[in-house]
């Protein structure tokens, strides 16, 4: 069945996103009471430095990006597990303090990409995301850590305060959500320029308490493309582009209406990101 790309013609658009870094900063202690010490200072530096050591690495434990990398190691134990779960023994019970929002959440929502079957999934279209990075806690305590980071990064850059919301959430994850995921792929009609076949992402997402482990229940949810997909007049070689971000949306919103149907106690963001015309 064939749907229709709407064009529309944009005059005019403008728009901003201002964004700053904040370089992380270190304090060194003096020694001057340990040199003024009787006797020389050899042996009392060796031990201010190894209390010194002992300090930073006590320290090093108490960080977001620390707590965080725990929470991950869990979740991809469970990872495994999750992909085995039967639907019809998941338990139905809700879960009363669920919350993935960033500002007070206590759960996550993990997505493993399996054999790249989410990145370039139409020619000269972006890399389907799911979430931004900035909403991807799971994601950011990895890059915090500098675990499979992108090209060019730095874990710091990951410690700055934009992502620090996302990886104050996996550090005090409570609860982790492991979403799957299969792809049929739209497809755009380039001959007519006007016309593609929807795109579909099914998934499910299966729920654990990471501290013992245990499963609380899943969610199974489908996003399509719209009927209906509004491009700019003229601009036959971003429709790709726009099918892409149409099924992002979709996926998102399909995604948070089946988690406040399984859970309603649950609080679920609603993403939105900002995408030019």
């Amino acid at each position: 069945m064939k749907h229709w790309i709407v064009v529309f013609v944009v005059f005019a658009v403008a728009g901003a996103i201002a964004c700053s870094k904040k370089d992380g900063g270190s304090a060194a202690g003096g020694g001057a009471a340990g040199s003024s010490a009787a006797g020389g200072s050899a042996e009392g530096s060796q031990g201010s430095a190894a209390e010194a050591a002992a300090a930073v690495a006590v320290a090093e434990t108490d960080t977001p990006a620390f707590k965080a990398l725990e929470k991950n190691v869990t979740i991809n134990q469970l990872s495994h597990e999750a992909k085995k779960t039967d639907p019809a023994t998941w338990p139905k019970d809700d879960v009363a303090d669920l919350d993935f929002t960033l500002e007070t959440g206590n759960a996550v929502l993990v997505l493993r990409k399996t054999g790249g079957e989410l990145d370039e999934i139409l020619v000269n279209a972006p890399k389907f995301q799911l979430f931004h990075a900035e909403d991807d806690p799971s994601l950011i305590a990895r890059y915090a850590n500098g675990i499979g980071l992108p090209e060019g990064d730095t874990k710091a850059t990951y410690q700055d305060k934009r992502f620090a919301p996302a990886l104050a959430t996996a550090a005090r994850a409570k609860y982790a959500m492991l979403l799957t995921t299969e792809l049929t792929r739209p497809d755009l009609d380039m001959g007519n320029g006007k016309k593609f076949t929807p795109g579909a992402v099914k998934g499910r997402g299966v729920l654990y308490e990471l501290e013992s482990q245990k499963l609380l229940g899943g969610i199974e949810f489908i996003g399509t493309n719209s009927d209906e997909v509004m491009v700019v007049k003229g601009n036959t070689s971003d429709h790709p582009r726009k099918l892409v971000h149409d099924l992002e949306r979709n996926t998102r919103e399909a995604l948070r209406k089946a988690v406040i149907a399984r859970f309603p106690s649950a609080k679920v963001p609603t993403w939105t990101y900002y995408e030019p015309n």
